[in-house]
């Protein structure tokens, strides 16, 4: 069984591990099926129902997940592989300020003037729109705008 503190640093620790009651998670001596082990909990999760064919709602339950949650994560598994199967990082995946308006400007200002700095146009974002955006969240937009003229050319 894997160490806890190894488990969370893997952003794959199970908190609702108790919840757990599918029977190779509960064998006696057990040492290789780890119910604080929540990508190992999916994955099994996801065999049982999709290679054992057992019900859904049933498989789900014994994993600790609803069936909701289920679809979800053979979604998560289908896109990006055994990869789906650990949690995301928590947190917001953009800024919440920029707004389509406030993202064309930075874009326009940095066309115009490509050595413009981020903390150059950061300022200009707090003058025209009266927002403060942090000067990382500038760059980010900037780089966000760079990756998409390289994949569209």
């Amino acid at each position: 069984m894997a160490d806890p503190e190894f488990l969370r640093s893997q952003r794959t620790f199970n908190p609702r591990s108790e919840k757990v009651r599918a029977p190779r998670f509960s064998e006696p001596d057990q040492s290789f099926f780890d119910s604080r082990d929540k990508a190992q909990v999916k994955y099994e999760m996801l065999r049982s129902a999709l290679v054992d064919h057992q019900p859904v709602a049933t498989v789900a339950e014994e994993h600790g997940f609803s069936r909701i949650r289920f679809y979800q994560v053979k979604a998560q598994f289908e896109q990006r592989g055994i990869g789906g199967l650990i949690d995301d990082v928590p947190g917001p995946k953009r800024s919440r300020k920029l707004t389509p308006e406030i993202s064309e400007f930075i874009h326009h200002q940095k066309r115009l003037n490509p050595k413009l700095s981020g903390a150059k146009i950061m300022d200009l974002v707090a003058r025209t729109f009266g927002l403060k955006v942090s000067k990382r969240t500038v760059e980010r937009e900037i780089a966000r705008m760079n990756t998409h003229i390289k994949k569209n050319g």
